[in-house]
C-alpha cells in the first residue's frame, strides 16, 4: 500500500509546486504550448497575455498631460542620480520608472542608463538582462553602437570570470553575449571577432559541427575580416576532425580537401599553407585507403570484379599514395588485371538468350527480370 501511494504523492507534490510557480510567475509566461498541456483548472486564458499588452498600450496612448509630466519628473530624477554617480539609486529609480511609465519619449535613454548603472555597479546578470530587454524592444536605434560596445565588454567580463560566484562559472553568459553581438549587430565593429571567438569556443569544445557553421559565417559574411583566412583553414580542420578513419564515409574527407585547397588558392601568403598541404595529403590518403578497404570487403564476399573496380579506381585517382601501392599489389594477386580481361568478364555477365537467365556467380543463376 505504501509503495503504490508513493507515485500519487510525488504527482501531487509536483502539481503543488507547479501551481505555486504559476502563482508567482504567472502562467502566461510559460508560453502557449505549455499552457495548453496543463489541466483545465490550471490553464490560463490563451489571450490573457495579448490582452494585457493591448491594455497597456491603450493606457499609454490615453496618458493624460499630468501623467506625462509625472513621467518626465520621474525620469529626470533617475537621470540625476545617474549623472551624480549614485548608481544604486539610479538603478532603483530607473527600474521603477520603466515599470510605471512604459513607452515614453525617454524610454530608450532610460533603458541605456539602466544598463550603464548596472555595469558601473558590476552587476553582470542585471546588466545582461537589461541589454537583452533593450535589444528586444529596440533592434535598431541611435544607441546601437553603445549597446554593442557594452555587450562586447560584458561578454568578456563573463568569459574572464569577473562575475563568477564561488564555483559557479558565468562562461555560458559570455558565450550568449557574444552570440548577441553577432545576431543583433551583424554590421558592428565587433561582429566578425565575436563570430571568430564563438567558433573557437565550439572548436575547443570539440563541437565541430557548430564550429564549422561559425567559421563559415566569417568566410561568407566578412570576407575582408582579419580572421577570414584562418576561418577558412579552421573550417577545413573541422572536416578533418570529423573524418574518423578510412572505413567511414568520404563526405568529410572530400569537403576537407576542397576547403584546404580553397585556402591555398585564396591566400598565397597564408600562415598555415604547410599545414593545409599536410591536411590535403592526410585526407586524400584516407580517401585512397577507403577504396582499398571497400575492395577487401568485396573480396571477402567473393566478388573479385567489384573489388577490381575499386582497386583500379585507387591506382588511377590517388596514384603515388601508399594505398595505391597496396592496391597494385592486390591487383597483381587477382587472376587477371588487364583491361581486356576486365571487359571479357563483364561480357560473361550478359544474359544467356537460350536460358533467359543471368549468371550471378559460378554455379548460381537467377531469372531475368522483365523490367528495364
Amino acid at each position: 500500500m505504501y509503495q503504490s501511494a508513493r507515485p500519487v504523492e510525488r504527482a501531487l507534490l509536483s502539481l503543488f509546486l507547479l501551481a505555486a510557480a504559476l502563482t508567482v510567475t504567472g502562467c502566461s509566461s510559460f508560453g502557449r504550448k505549455f499552457n495548453q498541456a496543463l489541466p483545465d483548472f490550471l490553464r490560463s486564458d490563451p489571450g490573457a497575455e495579448e490582452l494585457e499588452r493591448y491594455q497597456k498600450r491603450v493606457r499609454v496612448l490615453n496618458r493624460s498631460e499630468a501623467e506625462r509630466e509625472q513621467a518626465k519628473l520621474a525620469f529626470d530624477e533617475a537621470q540625476a542620480y545617474h549623472d551624480a554617480g549614485e548608481f544604486k539609486q539610479a538603478a532603483t529609480a530607473l527600474d521603477a520608472y520603466l515599470e510605471a511609465y512604459p513607452d515614453t519619449v525617454d524610454d530608450k535613454r532610460a533603458r541605456y542608463l539602466l544598463i550603464d548603472s548596472y555595469m558601473q555597479l558590476e552587476e553582470g546578470s542585471d546588466a545582461r538582462d537589461a541589454i537583452k530587454d533593450f535589444v528586444a524592444y529596440y533592434p535598431i536605434s541611435d544607441f546601437n553602437d553603445r549597446i554593442e560596445e557594452v555587450t562586447w565588454t560584458l561578454a568578456h567580463e563573463f568569459l574572464d570570470g569577473k562575475h563568477d560566484f564561488l564555483f559557479f562559472s558565468k562562461e555560458g553568459d559570455g558565450i550568449a553575449m557574444l552570440r548577441l553581438v553577432t545576431t543583433s549587430f551583424p554590421n558592428g565593429i565587433h561582429a566578425d571577432e565575436a563570430q571568430w571567438q564563438l567558433a573557437n569556443f565550439y572548436f575547443d569544445e570539440r563541437n565541430y559541427v557548430e564550429a564549422m557553421s561559425a567559421y563559415a559565417a566569417i568566410v561568407e559574411r566578412y570576407p575582408r575580416s582579419a580572421w577570414a583566412s584562418r576561418a577558412l583553414y579552421n573550417q577545413a580542420l573541422c572536416h578533418r576532425a570529423l573524418a574518423k578513419g578510412r572505413v567511414y564515409d568520404e563526405v568529410n574527407m572530400r569537403k576537407g580537401v576542397e576547403l584546404f585547397r580553397q585556402y591555398l588558392d585564396r591566400y598565397p601568403e597564408g600562415d598555415r599553407r604547410a599545414e593545409a598541404q599536410e591536411g590535403i595529403d592526410f585526407l586524400t590518403g584516407l580517401q585512397a585507403w577507403k577504396q582499398v578497404e571497400v575492395a577487401r570487403w568485396y573480396l571477402g564476399q567473393d566478388q573479385p570484379l567489384a573489388a577490381r573496380f575499386f582497386l583500379l579506381r585507387c591506382t588511377k585517382r590517388w596514384a603515388g599514395t601508399e594505398a595505391a601501392a597496396e592496391a597494385e599489389v592486390m591487383l597483381a594477386d587477382l587472376p587477371d588485371v588487364s583491361e581486356d580481361a576486365f571487359f571479357e568478364e563483364l561480357e560473361g555477365e550478359i544474359v544467356d538468350p537460350e536460358r533467359n537467365e543471368i549468371p550471378i556467380d559460378s554455379g548460381s543463376t537467377r531469372p531475368r527480370s522483365d523490367g528495364p
